[in-house]
């Protein structure tokens, strides 16, 4: 799925500090659900600014398929990678 959707593009401009897992797990399905609170507690303005931006392409934007990458990289917004390691996200 690498050539259909621009993940690593997107993870560089989200995290550039950050490396990128080799593997990025992903359950089709669209079972996500978290708090406002939740997102707002972990999410950086800057954060949410660089995901709206024509970048990421995440709102107003002419590519569709933003919304499939950002379905992939929910849990990597949401969590610290200890948290993913250890299984804290898994209900």
């Amino acid at each position: 799925q690498s050539k259909l959707l621009p993940i690593r593009r997107t993870w560089r401009a989200l995290f550039p500090r950050r490396p990128m897992p080799p593997w990025i797990g992903f359950t089709p399905g669209a079972c996500f659900a978290v708090a406002r609170e939740v997102l707002s507690r972990r999410l950086s303005p800057s954060l949410v600014a660089t995901a709206l931006s024509d970048e990421c392409a995440l709102c107003g934007s002419s590519d569709p398929i933003a919304g499939h990458v950002f379905e992939r990289l929910w849990l990597y917004l949401c969590l610290e990678d200890e948290e993913i390691a250890c299984g804290a996200w898994y209900l």
